[in-house]
């Protein structure tokens, strides 16, 4: 199944992704698999279990060039956010032309997140450590500009959680009788 970004609407659209395991984040990262034409036009962001945000990418490209990056995502080449990218995600795309897809015609498909400027909770994933993860997150796509189509066909987070400790009763002394 997917889920369809819909074309030149700012508010898009956002997948929910439960967790159901427990502990505190000791590092996470982001998966997708997505399909869309003019990368340039797609704003990719994460919402927490406790509505706080971190964008992954903000229109590729632009302001550097007026029109940003022309490349497209598909779906065969899943492309993953983590603090240690390859490359920043205001880069994706770059030296690629519009029929050209990234990840598959440049090898890059790690990239660490970048808002362009826009307003966030986090900066990147580093931001999270410490969080608890149980809950719904959501990964949320916009297409902020016509005539390019896309589509969200798979998430996956990567939560690395530190356990907390259990809870272990204390030895009590006996009374002995004498």
């Amino acid at each position: 199944t997917y889920t369809r970004i819909p074309d030149n609407v700012p508010g898009g659209v956002c997948v929910s992704i439960p967790y159901l395991g427990a502990g505190a984040i000791t590092s996470m990262s982001v998966r997708t698999a997505l399909s869309h034409t003019y990368i340039s036009d797609l704003k990719l962001w994460l919402i927490t279990p406790l509505s706080q945000t971190l964008i992954l990418m903000n229109r590729p490209g632009i302001p550097a060039t007026q029109y940003g990056s022309s490349a497209n995502l598909s779906q065969s080449y899943p492309i993953m956010f983590a603090d240690a990218g390859q490359a920043s995600a205001e880069a994706m795309g770059a030296g690629l032309s519009a029929a050209q897809n990234v990840c598959q015609q440049n090898g890059i498909c790690l990239y660490s997140p970048n808002a362009g400027g826009d307003p966030q909770t986090y900066a990147n994933f580093a931001g999270l450590v410490g969080q608890i993860p149980y809950g719904t997150w959501k990964l949320c796509a916009s297409d902020t500009y016509q005539n390019d189509l896309g589509a969200i066909f798979d998430v996956t987070l990567d939560i690395a959680c530190v356990t907390p400790p259990t809870n272990t009763p204390s030895p009590t002394a006996t009374p002995a009788h004498t």
